[in-house]
């Protein structure tokens, strides 16, 4: 049997669908898994520079950062530098020690973090519960359930937070606001949760500083 050009490429063509048809059956049968795996796969790198005994600067380290709280399908936090009551002390000597487990800055002090926040769609019943446990049992965190949302809290902090990739909703007492990579917020710690309503994971980098609550 002879297959003219026009059929050979009728044949590439239906053979290119059902590849791609194929592979779209083998991830709706996984689920979002390779979505899932891409959090666990992200790599960062902190970059922190100091001072030598010779009083020259250099770069003290430059790695991957240590996941300082991880809760699956809801989030996973790194502290990337901390200062504690100011004034901070410069110039910088050594690294940060290695448990930054602690959720809030004491008054004054200073958190950068990087955050990567998952689908809401990943996060089960059971995730949600060890948030809110989480946040209930922080005494510079407090929860407001009224507006029905267990995620609400508010921290005694002023955030600043850039928006890096993906999309969040920034949920209030009294509306929301979608938030896209390049926009900036400044959480006057205020009543506030976060919704990622996409079925990709955001990233997100700030500033957490300590304050007193009036």
């Amino acid at each position: 049997m002879s297959i003219t050009r026009r059929g050979f490429a009728g044949l590439l063509g239906a053979g290119v669908v059902a590849t791609n048809m194929a592979k779209a059956l083998a991830a709706s049968a996984t689920g979002r898994e390779p979505h899932r795996q891409k959090v666990g796969s992200m790599k960062f790198r902190r970059i922190v520079t100091a001072e030598n005994a010779e009083g020259k600067s250099y770069v003290l380290t430059s790695e991957e950062p240590e996941i300082a709280q991880e809760i699956p399908n809801i989030m996973r936090r790194y502290t990337l530098w901390q200062t504690g009551t100011p004034p901070p002390t410069v110039p910088v000597v050594e690294d940060l020690p290695s448990d930054l487990s602690d959720l809030m800055p004491g008054p004054g002090g200073v958190y950068f973090r990087l955050t990567v926040i998952p689908p809401d769609s990943w996060a089960s019943e059971a995730d949600k519960a060890k948030v809110a446990a989480m946040i209930a049992a922080k005494e510079n965190v407090d929860r407001d359930l009224e507006p029905g949302n267990p995620m609400m809290h508010s921290t005694d902090s002023v955030d600043y937070i850039v928006m890096l990739s993906g999309e969040l909703h920034l949920v209030l007492d009294t509306g929301e606001i979608l938030l896209k990579p390049g926009d900036f917020v400044v959480q006057g710690g205020v009543n506030y949760s976060w919704s990622n309503r996409s079925e990709e994971p955001a990233i997100v980098a700030g500033a957490v500083v300590g304050a007193k609550r009036n």
